[in-house]
């Protein structure tokens, strides 16, 4: 069988798997004479007059051991611990700072829509029409519902029928504001 493998193979072939064959044989050779070579010091035996005196040392030690060890981890975990407490106190202060900036982001954005309507309210019905059909569909459907309803009528009643007709539906509530804006 090996010698229709080898009989398949070309020349070429035949030659690196007989190089490899004989590296790795070299190789496993080597390491049996390196591992008979090097032998592990075995340590030297305890005198048995000794051997009860290193039991007796490890057995009534071990307690102490076991007490350092834990606690070794008490004060890790404590380390830990007070570590966690001033990530928290960070988080928390940086939180307070976002709620801060959101609050005077929403006061900004209702002082301006109020001003904003009340610019529109005194607007000409066709220059507020203009400028509320090139706005995003959010700012316009904010603006002309914050407006009395004559002004939003009139406003509406100059605008492009289509743009009209999706900010009513959008007022309304039956299409969403993404969904217009793909559009």
């Amino acid at each position: 069988m090996i010698q229709q493998h080898l009989h398949k193979l070309g020349a070429a072939d035949f030659k690196t798997v007989w190089l490899f064959t004989f590296v790795l044989a070299t190789l496993v050779l080597a390491g049996n004479t390196l591992a008979q070579e090097k032998k592990p010091r075995m340590a030297k035996a305890v005198s048995p007059e000794f051997a009860e005196d290193f039991q007796k040392y490890c057995f009534n030690n071990s307690d102490a051991v076991n007490d350092a060890k834990f606690s070794w981890q008490a004060k890790r975990i404590t380390d830990m611990e007070a570590e966690l407490k001033t990530v928290i106190a960070r988080l928390e202060v940086k939180q307070k700072e976002y709620k801060t900036w959101v609050t005077r982001r929403e006061e900004f954005i209702s002082k301006m829509t109020t001003s904003l309507v009340k610019i529109y309210s005194t607007m000409e019905p066709e220059a507020a029409a203009a400028q509320i059909a090139i706005v995003d569909y959010d700012t316009a459907v904010s603006i002309l519902t914050k407006l009395k309803p004559r002004a939003a009528s009139a406003i509406l009643n100059e605008m492009d029928p289509l743009r009209a007709s999706q900010l009513v539906k959008v007022i309304v509530g039956s299409v969403s504001t993404e969904q217009k804006e793909t559009n």
